[in-house]
């Protein structure tokens, strides 16, 4: 990975930062990151489903230590991470607006099998999952990672 901070600034960061053992038995979230992305990589040689496995946990690195193990909104405060790497990078949009949504919707997605139809019906107009059904299936890695 020290070879990805210099294009992703701040991945070195997640190395060494630990998350609540009870949703990533491997602590670390470096680790977690890495055992996510080579899960997207198992599942699909698309380009978009691995950025936007990687993306959501970027702003853990910026959580403060006295917070940890927890990060709390870590995905909603994660989209201008999104965002800046995604102009910085010139990812295309339609891959830069999946990774925005995945980010922003990354807590709720966890919890998708105990979630309310109406919640369920919210979070699918607010990804136009209605439309573009392939948005549904954006973080399998990361909860098989």
């Amino acid at each position: 990975m020290r070879r990805t901070a210099r294009f992703i600034p701040g991945i070195d960061a997640l190395f060494g930062v630990p998350a609540p053992a009870k949703w990533h038995p491997e602590i670390d979230t470096g680790i977690h990151t890495l055992m996510t992305l080579s899960m997207a990589a198992m599942l699909s040689p698309q380009v978009d489903v691995r950025f936007r496995n990687f993306m959501p946990r970027s702003r853990k690195g910026l959580t403060p230590p006295e917070l940890w193990p927890r990060h709390h909104g870590h995905g909603p405060a994660g989209v201008k991470l999104v965002e800046q790497l995604c102009q910085r990078l010139r990812v295309p949009n339609e891959i830069r607006d999946l990774a925005r949504l995945v980010a922003e919707f990354h807590d709720l997605i966890h919890t998708f099998p105990m979630l309310n139809p109406k919640t369920i019906v919210k979070l699918f107009d607010s990804i136009d999952a209605w439309r573009k059904p392939q948005r549904g299936r954006a973080t399998g890695a990361d909860q098989r990672g």
